[in-house]
C-alpha cells in the first residue's frame, strides 16, 4: 500500500479554501479593537442535548464609578459566528410599531440578555428596567440610541443565495440553507447558556463574585454572524434591494421546555469598526439603565 503525501503547497491550498483563514482575521480585528478573545468555543447546547462550537466569542471587562463614587465591574460578551460567502444573504424586514401600554411589559425586553452578580435565580431579571413602559424617559431613549431597536423596520428572517447543478444546468436558488441554519442554532445556544447551571449557578452565587471582584457585576450579551461578502436588505412593500453592512436580525428559539428570543447583527467585514462602536454605545446605554437598580437591590 503506497503512501498519499500531501506537497506543502497543496496543503496551505486547502486551508486557504477552508474557513479558518476567515476565523483569524475576524479574530485579528476584534483583538485590535480591544477584545480578549476566545476562539473555537465550546458550549453546550441544552435544546439539543448536545455539545457544539461557535467560531469566536470576543470579550471586553470594563470598570466604572457611578456619579456617587461606586465602583461596578461590567462585562461585554459577543458570541461570533464567522462566514466567507461568495454569494449574498437576504435579509426580510417589515414595518415596525411598538404601542406597548403602561403597566404591560415591553416584548423588547426579552430581546435583551443580562447576567448580574445580584440575579438571585431570576431569569434576565434586570432587563426589565430597560424599557419600563411606567416611564417613558428611560424607554424612549433605550429605543431610539440602542442600535437594534432604533430603525422602523425590523429584520426577522433571512436566506442564502446557493450555487445549484453542474455545468449547463446550473442555477441559483434563495432558501435557508443548512449553513446559515446551523450558525443562527449555535449563536442561539450561546444566548442559551446565560439561562444555564453551571453559568448561571455560578452568577446567581453572588456575595461570592462581588466579593471576589470588588464590586457588582453586570455582563451583557450580543452575537453576530460576521461575513467577508455582501447581505441585502428586502423589506416588505419595498420592490428595490438596497445593500446592507449592518443589519439587526430578529430570531427566536425554542430552548430548555422554553423558548428565547434573541438579536443577530448581521455585519460585512469592512464594517466590524463601526459595527463594534454601535454595540459598544447600546451596551453602555444598558449599563447606565440597569446600574442604578443593582446598586439599589
Amino acid at each position: 500500500m503506497s503512501n498519499t503525501i500531501i506537497s506543502e503547497g497543496q496543503l496551505k491550498k486547502i486551508i486557504d479554501n477552508s474557513g479558518f483563514p476567515f476565523e483569524l482575521r475576524i479574530a485579528r480585528q476584534f483583538a485590535d479593537l480591544g477584545f480578549s478573545i476566545q476562539p473555537s468555543y465550546q458550549l453546550y447546547d441544552a435544546s439539543r442535548e448536545k455539545d457544539t462550537e461557535i467560531d469566536l466569542v470576543a470579550i471586553q471587562n470594563i470598570s466604572f464609578k457611578t456619579t456617587n463614587g461606586k465602583k461596578v465591574v461590567t462585562n461585554l460578551r459577543i458570541g461570533i459566528e464567522c462566514k466567507d460567502n461568495s454569494l449574498p444573504y437576504i435579509c426580510f424586514g417589515l414595518k415596525h410599531e411598538n404601542k406597548t401600554e403602561p403597566g404591560v411589559f415591553d416584548a423588547d425586553t426579552f430581546y435583551c440578555h443580562l447576567q448580574t452578580s445580584r440575579d438571585a435565580g431570576y431569569r434576565n431579571r434586570f432587563a426589565l428596567p430597560l424599557f419600563d413602559s411606567e416611564n417613558k424617559n428611560i424607554g424612549g431613549e433605550v429605543k431610539k440610541l440602542h442600535h437594534q431597536f432604533a430603525e422602523s423596520v425590523r429584520f426577522y428572517s433571512v436566506a442564502a443565495i446557493e450555487k445549484k447543478g453542474k455545468g449547463n444546468q446550473t442555477f441559483f436558488k434563495l432558501h435557508l440553507s443548512d449553513t446559515i441554519s446551523s450558525a443562527l442554532a449555535k449563536l442561539g445556544a450561546f444566548v442559551g447558556q446565560f439561562y444555564e447551571p453551571p453559568y448561571s449557578k455560578a452568577w446567581n452565587d453572588g456575595h461570592h463574585i462581588e466579593e471576589a471582584v470588588g464590586a457588582p457585576v453586570v455582563s451583557i450579551c450580543f452575537v453576530a454572524l460576521v461575513h467577508s461578502g455582501s447581505h441585502f436588505r428586502y423589506t416588505s412593500g419595498d420592490s428595490q434591494l438596497k445593500e446592507a453592512y449592518h443589519t439587526s436580525v430578529f430570531r427566536n428559539r425554542s430552548y430548555a421546555n422554553s423558548s428565547i428570543s434573541y438579536i443577530v447583527d448581521f455585519i460585512k467585514e469592512e464594517a466590524i469598526p463601526d459595527a463594534v462602536k454601535k454595540i459598544k454605545n447600546s451596551f453602555e446605554l444598558m449599563c447606565k439603565r440597569v446600574v442604578p437598580y443593582i446598586l439599589a437591590d
